[in-house]
């Protein structure tokens, strides 16, 4: 199938427009980045969703390096516990890493577990931050 697309200007800026296949669906519009192989609840910060199951389980990653993926966070931080979701997120324009992430285990012990012996450990050359996540604030309605 061939791709077509024109030049085109608009208040003196240059525009681009292409024809072509739609993009795939995605179910989850918030994360760009790549999909981890576990629980898909949408349930983490940057998700669509709200909490869900588990959702008090969850702690906040931060200062990660950007070339940290959601299976970056499940290997390390699978060593504290049984991790159920791992994600990093993603720009929704750029799709580059924001930097921060959330993980979420099956019970409080091995968020505890996990904040007390990563917070402040080496992953991928930058020393991260881990806390427990904050709920995430209800969505504004229009």
């Amino acid at each position: 199938m061939a791709i077509f697309f024109w030049l085109q200007e608009l208040d003196g800026r240059p525009l681009r427009v292409n024809a072509g296949p739609p993009p795939p669906k995605r179910e989850d519009s918030f994360s760009r980045g790549p999909r981890s192989s576990f629980g898909s609840s949408g349930s983490g910060y940057g998700g669509g969703g709200g909490g869900g199951a588990g959702s008090g389980n969850r702690v906040y990653v931060g200062n990660l390096s950007w070339g940290v993926d959601d299976m970056a966070l499940e290997s390390l931080f699978g060593e504290q516990g049984k991790v159920v979701e791992a994600r990093v997120i993603y720009d929704r324009d750029s799709g580059r890493s924001k930097g921060f992430g959330f993980v979420t285990y099956n019970s409080a012990q091995e968020v505890q577990n996990a904040i007390r012996t990563l917070n402040g450990a080496d992953l991928d050359g930058r020393q991260i931050r881990v806390s427990e996540a904050e709920a995430r604030p209800p969505r504004r309605q229009f």
